[in-house]
């Protein structure tokens, strides 16, 4: 199996949500093979404006599918079907 799918997170520092959620990625990577990419949305102005009252964002392949609060269960199933697992 590839691991060609790209999950990114968007985060900022002293956010539990981000904490949480990336614990969340973190723990699904040992179940479901995926590129897992953090960016902090401080290192461009561009993520800033975008994010910075809405993060964690969890974008899959570029395509948001999680925001604030994440749903572990969802986000894995839906990891499932792109992976094809």
């Amino acid at each position: 199996m590839s691991q060609g799918v790209t999950v990114r997170i968007y985060i900022k520092p002293r956010c539990s949500l981000c904490e949480e959620a990336r614990g969340v990625l973190e723990r699904l990577r040992t179940r479901v093979a995926f590129v897992l990419e953090v960016v902090d949305i401080r290192d461009q102005p561009d993520t800033w404006e975008r994010y910075r009252h809405a993060v964690p964002v969890i974008t899959l392949d570029g395509v948001e599918v999680a925001r604030l609060r994440i749903d572990p269960v969802a986000l894995e199933s839906r990891l499932r079907g792109t992976t094809g697992a």
